[in-house]
């Protein structure tokens, strides 16, 4: 089998960084930097998971997925952030995938211009953030970034502050085991 040149030539992967703040109850904040760039969506609420989300999102790719997504709502400022694959390393071996990282402005509410029903990477609305990184990096930033949250708060004081839509959801931790049961397993999937 052999391997199409446009994938053998995606941009350079950059350093990626992720950080959750999560604020008084109901409200958090997420930044992400990658190379030089660095966007910071604040307060969104629990209508959507936030941490989880991206947790579920990173252990998605790291699995193979060739795409995820997550929606911040910001009430009404939607946001959605879109990973999406972009192709291989050719100097690596094997091949390493890179992933074009994406943040979009979803204007102020998800049935403007369609975003209801199209994914974040096919939203009409502006890139307010770019950036390239491997797959496995995206995945062990969201880890580092869980395991911060984690350190910060306990199952009770997480519920409390966060209560994903008025359920008092505890933190992810299967999805951060899974996550970080995942990135020890190296597989080549091209």
């Amino acid at each position: 089998m052999t391997i199409s040149e446009d994938y053998l030539q995606p941009p350079e992967p950059q350093p990626l960084s992720m950080a959750y703040d999560l604020g008084t109850a109901g409200w958090a904040s997420f930044e992400v930097s990658c190379g030089s760039e660095s966007f910071r969506v604040s307060d969104f609420g629990y209508i959507t998971d936030g941490l989880g989300d991206i947790v579920r999102a990173a252990l998605a790719l790291v699995a193979g997925a060739s795409q995820a997504e997550v929606l911040f709502d910001c009430e009404p400022q939607v946001w959605g952030l879109a990973v999406v694959f972009a192709g291989l390393a050719a100097d690596a071996q094997p091949p390493i995938r890179i992933c074009r990282v994406t943040i979009r402005d979803g204007g102020t509410g998800l049935e403007q211009g369609g975003h209801g029903v199209r994914p974040v990477w096919a939203w009409e609305g502006p890139i307010v953030f770019e950036g390239f990184v491997r797959s496995d990096d995206f995945g062990r930033a969201a880890l580092a970034m869980a395991k911060a949250v984690r350190a910060d708060f306990d199952d009770a004081t997480y519920r409390e502050r966060w209560g994903h839509y008025a359920s008092l959801e505890g933190f992810p931790l299967r999805g951060l085991k899974a996550l970080e049961t995942a990135l020890q397993i190296t597989e080549y999937r091209e």
